[in-house]
Formats: structure tokens, C-alpha cells, sequence
């Protein structure tokens, strides 16, 4: 069901497995267009490839990296 998908797509998105996360939320979606749970997560994953800079210190970074080796500053 749509909610099983959203939470493996969840988890890969936690083991930074992107790619893999991506198809599982659109499943979700597949499932129910309107599931929110999975709209979030999936524009949350869009966001992380989106981001290539620090917020805080303007460092390039990578889409997996949980916080910026320059500054410290914890991704959300």
C-alpha cells in the first residue's frame, strides 16, 4: 500500500540510497496521487539534490552530507 512504499522510500532516503527512495515514494504516489506523507517526502528528497551550498558558510556540498565539513551546519 501507498503508506508501506512511503516508509521504505523513507528509510533508503535515511541510508542516503536517493535514487532508490525516489522510486519508492512515486509508487506511493502511484497508489494515491494525494497521499501527503509521501508529497512531503518526496519534495524533501527534490530539496537535498537541489541544495549544492551551505547555507550558512556558502561551502559546496554534497546531496548525502548530513552536515557541512567547513562550518558544522546541520542539513535538514
Amino acid at each position: 500500500n501507498e503508506e508501506s512504499w512511503n516508509i521504505q522510500g523513507a528509510t533508503l532516503q535515511m541510508l542516503a540510497q536517493y535514487e532508490e527512495s525516489y522510486k519508492c515514494y512515486e509508487k506511493s504516489l502511484d497508489i494515491n496521487p494525494n497521499y501527503v506523507q509521501a508529497l512531503k517526502n518526496k519534495n524533501r528528497l527534490i530539496s537535498i539534490f537541489k541544495q549544492s551550498k551551505c547555507p550558512k558558510c556558502g561551502q559546496e556540498v554534497e546531496p548525502k552530507d548530513r552536515f557541512c565539513m567547513n562550518c558544522g551546519y546541520k542539513f535538514k
